[in-house]
């Protein structure tokens, strides 16, 4: 979770209020030949740990999976290649949120590699904490570089790469 905090451009914690009914087609990445269908799920922010200030609401796309299940297209095998794990999200949801804004709609998406992690329970918690941490040290870097401890020091220092460092 740390990791995806890091690389993540907005980072809330946020309750799906509606998904929209009409999907957007977009592009699902830059100069994509094909736009696909994408849904949009309006999240009410909670919490604003990055990137959100002054946002009460945020939409938020993603590729519903294929109607027939996640193999859908016949043959005996799945296929090699299953595409992203993104999860489909459903009204009432409660979750932490790694976001970034796509490249060309209106919304944000969940990066494949970042999905949301449900708040609730003892993990979602232990994960929470963690997020708001790393959130918090990103946010006035200097702070934890000037700490009396090592550990935070390092720390500090790591999410610093990882947020800033080139592809």
């Amino acid at each position: 979770p740390a990791q995806r905090a890091a690389s993540a451009e907005v980072v809330v914690v946020g309750k799906v209020t509606a998904i929209e009914k009409e999907p957007i087609d977009a592009q699902p990445f830059p100069n994509a030949p094909n736009k696909v269908g994408y849904r949009v799920a309006v999240v009410k922010i909670e919490t604003n740990l990055a990137g959100a200030a002054n946002t009460t609401h945020v939409k938020i796309g993603f590729i519903p999976p294929a109607p027939n299940g996640p193999h859908a297209g016949g043959g005996i095998r799945p296929p090699i290649r299953r595409g992203s794990v993104v999860p489909e999200l459903k009204e009432g949801q409660e979750m932490l949120f790694f976001l970034t804004k796509h490249p060309d709609g209106n919304f944000y998406v969940m990066p494949a590699m970042s999905p949301p992690i449900e708040v609730k329970g003892e993990q979602g918690k232990k994960d929470l904490e963690a997020v708001e941490r790393i959130t918090a040290a990103i946010a006035d870097p200097m702070k934890g570089l000037q700490s009396e401890k090592a550990s935070v020091r390092a720390e500090t220092a790591a999410m610093l790469i990882m947020k800033y460092r080139a592809y």
